[in-house]
């Protein structure tokens, strides 16, 4: 159910014209310029794996860096060249004509800003493709805690420090600050999310549980709004689907956090609220699941909500009998409830720290 965000592609920085000049030229600035050629990925994953292409970006994105400002302009003059052009394609566009996709998706710009920016994208993007490989055990969950923290750090590097002005005059949209922002928000519940996984197979506490559960509910609902006020080109080209996906996260994990909070209460034989609060988790649930079900939201993430759903309606069940024929509390109303207390379990991945880890830790 882990959501991974596609590279965006390229084509080579190849051209008789560049490879004439460079050869022409034995000048250390004219050799930056030839590095590129030889250095830029392409994201062709038919050739390399996820691990090898991190590295790529990683050692691209360094050479990038030593042509920036000037460096650039007097590289290109060294070896005779007035420009040098680079190609991508918008990494959310979907084909509604295979035959014109491919270069109505294109867009070409002779700036080094626009190069680095969609190599950033692409190094963010394969941290959450590796993230969201393998959850098949605590081992690769906590390595994808981390990837997914390390993708949050590149979106929020990339918008902060390469999106500027220039950028973002003429880029497309998936290179836009506010598609940035969604998908850092998105990345850092993907890695809360993983704790919680983690809480729950080893065991913890209900109340542990019930605060990581809710603090994932509160990264989902934060990246949802964030994607539903965002500018609506941003909305519309990354699609309804996001917005459906975000929203019920936001409420799967909400009611995750009203179920393990539930367990603690009936061990306190706090039935009462226990009955409140997992009526209120049943009721956010339901309604969310029944409006998203035929709306393109993974069949994994319904089939996910409809089995706590029905968990839940059986706890709930137990806890109505109970106070029937034991106890005979009062149920507290829903507006009478505390918020639930939640616990941030994670710190910020930094970009600094993204590209000096060895991505064949993974």
């Amino acid at each position: 159910m882990a959501t991974q965000v596609k590279e965006k592609k390229t084509t080579p920085i190849s051209s008789n014209l560049l490879r004439g000049a460079v050869n022409a030229s034995h000048d250390l600035r004219c050799s930056l310029i030839k590095r590129l050629e030889v250095e830029k990925p392409l994201a062709d994953t038919s050739v390399s794996s996820l691990v090898e292409r991190l590295e790529s970006y990683r050692g691209y994105i360094e050479s990038l860096s030593t042509l920036e400002g000037p460096t650039f302009t007097v590289s290109l003059q060294r070896c005779g060249l007035e420009s040098l052009s680079f190609t991508w394609h918008d990494a959310f566009k979907k084909p509604s004509n295979l035959l014109t996709f491919w270069k109505s998706n294109e867009e070409t710009h002779t700036s080094i800003r626009f190069e680095k920016a969609a190599v950033w994208f692409n190094f963010a993007a394969l941290y959450s493709q590796m993230a969201a490989a393998d959850w098949s055990s605590m081992k690769r969950i906590k390595k994808a805690c981390h990837a997914f923290q390390r993708s949050a750090g590149a979106f929020k590097f990339l918008k902060e420090h390469v999106l500027d002005s220039e950028v973002v005059l003429w880029a497309s949209v998936d290179l836009s600050p506010e598609s940035a922002v969604v998908l850092e928000k998105l990345m850092l519940a993907q890695a809360e999310e993983c704790f919680f996984k983690l809480a729950v197979q080893t065991k913890k506490s209900p109340t542990c549980c019930s605060m990581v559960a809710r603090q994932v509910g509160l990264r989902y609902q934060k990246a949802y709004e964030t994607l539903n006020t965002s500018p609506p080109r941003v909305k519309k080209h990354l699609g309804k689907a996001w917005v459906s996906h975000l929203q019920l996260k936001a409420s799967l994990f909400y009611a995750e956090a009203c179920y393990h909070y539930s367990l603690k209460l009936h061990k306190e034989e706090e039935i009462g609220e226990e009955i409140a609060r997992l009526r209120t988790g049943i009721s956010r649930l339901s309604n969310t699941t029944k409006s998203f079900i035929a709306k393109g939201v993974d069949s994994s993430l319904i089939d996910a909500a409809l089995r706590l759903e029905e968990n839940m309606t059986l706890k709930l069940k137990r806890a109505i009998r109970e106070n029937v024929l034991i106890y005979s509390i009062r149920v507290p109303t829903e507006s009478s409830l505390i918020d639930l207390p939640a616990a941030d379990s994670l710190a910020l991945s930094t970009p600094t720290e993204a590209l000096i880890t060895n991505a064949m830790d993974y």
